[in-house]
């Protein structure tokens, strides 16, 4: 407060706190992985590929999050990425 001001008085029952919140880390990016096929039973496509990709971004992008249907081959993983400063 500069000087010379007066500082204001709260209102009689109400209660005034100054909260600092510690400086926050930075969040971590995430890359999706999505590996498909089964050796000499099932090797997708790039139509196939494509359509995994798009179903897994469009339940990415779904505000209200999303079902994700698959056939066996189909495996999925996060991979932590470096922060970058």
């Amino acid at each position: 407060m500069p000087k010379g001001q007066a500082q204001k008085k709260p209102k009689p029952g109400v209660q005034v706190v100054e909260i600092r919140l510690p400086p926050m880390p930075k969040q971590k990016r995430y890359m999706l992985h999505i590996e498909a096929g089964e050796p000499g039973t099932w090797e997708p496509t790039e139509e196939e590929l494509s359509a995994l990709t798009d179903m897994f971004l469009r339940v990415i992008d779904d505000p209200k999050g999303g079902i994700v249907c698959t056939r066996t081959g189909v495996r999925v993983k996060l991979i932590a990425l470096p922060n970058q400063e």
